[in-house]
């Protein structure tokens, strides 16, 4: 079965696995409510977007799979004809937010990291959504880290960043904690965010990066 994936005339998506294949009869539920998020996602984007819809993918994201999209994207969006500086903002949140999704997502019942990515492209930004699916337990310390960005201004976003980076915060899943200020410095908007409960345990986790042009 194909991953649910999109392109513009300027972006070619990966033939990615949707790994619903080989599942038991009942769904699992983690995929069941990421994918609904992600067609929710994806079909209020074609729907609202007054530019390009350049990516939609839902599935895992291994690493050499990030490498692969990141690199891929970095390339084509500088094909298209976008400035350097922004090119090089939008793969640094790429990176981040792909990373993020790898390392600290947790995993459904088969142990898949199943996420999805959306990119949308108008006039004057570009909008990159994330979804994974986190732990309930979690969803207080993610929501405070953001909102604890979202409301420093970018000055102090930065100083932000090389505290964290000079001290090493370190979090249980071995980051440094540097991944939602780094978008949230190279963006320099708010992140937009919200978690949808799947379970007792678990959560879908959307991230929401605006990056001007």
């Amino acid at each position: 079965m194909k991953a649910f994936s999109t392109y513009s005339s300027y972006l070619v998506l990966l033939d990615l696995t949707i790994l619903l294949q080989a599942k038991p009869k009942e769904l699992n539920k983690a995929i069941e409510i990421c994918l609904s998020g992600y067609r929710e996602v994806y079909e209020r984007k074609l729907e609202l977007a007054a530019g390009d819809n350049l990516a939609a993918h839902f599935g895992v994201f291994s690493m050499d799979k990030v490498s692969i999209i990141t690199s891929s994207l970095e390339q084509l969006i500088l094909n298209s004809g976008e400035k350097k500086s922004t090119a090089k903002r939008m793969f640094s949140i790429l990176i981040e937010g792909l990373q993020n999704i790898r390392i600290h997502s947790t995993d459904d019942e088969f142990g898949d990291k199943t996420a999805f990515l959306v990119i949308n492209r108008t006039e004057n930004l570009y909008s990159i959504q994330f979804g994974n699916v986190v732990q309930n337990e979690d969803v207080a310390q993610i929501r405070g880290r953001l909102e604890m960005i979202n409301g420093c201004t970018l000055s102090e976003v930065k100083n932000l960043y090389l505290q964290v980076l000079t001290e090493g915060i370190i979090s249980k899943k071995g980051g440094a904690g540097l991944g939602f200020i780094t978008m949230g410095m190279k963006s320099r908007n708010s992140l937009k965010f919200q978690f949808e409960r799947m379970s007792e345990d678990r959560s879908c986790f959307v991230l929401e990066v605006v990056l001007g042009r």
